[in-house]
């Protein structure tokens, strides 16, 4: 990927086979580079299914977490994690 390009994640999901409401009731992008030991929470938009946030400006691989809570009580939680490289 390029220096802030804006990344998508599309969060497929099927309602009709949910216990819980499909709305994220919070989501949280967390960028970590390669020797870090905290991540930094970027900035990100959610709408419904769509997380989009921006690609850093430093080059190379840079790792993600993405954290979505499904209810106020932070009890139903997913974590996704990847990693992206900047060209």
């Amino acid at each position: 990927m390029n220096k802030e390009e804006e990344l998508e994640i599309y969060m497929y999901v099927e309602r009709d086979k949910l216990l819980v409401s499909a709305q994220a009731h919070q989501v949280e992008v967390i960028r970590f580079g390669l020797r870090d030991d905290e991540g930094k929470i970027v900035d990100s938009k959610t709408d419904r299914d769509l997380i989009k946030f921006a690609a850093p400006d430093e080059k190379g691989a840079h790792f993600y977490l993405i954290h979505v809570i499904w209810d106020e009580n932070e009890t139903k939680r997913a974590y996704y994690a990847f990693r992206a490289v900047v060209r």
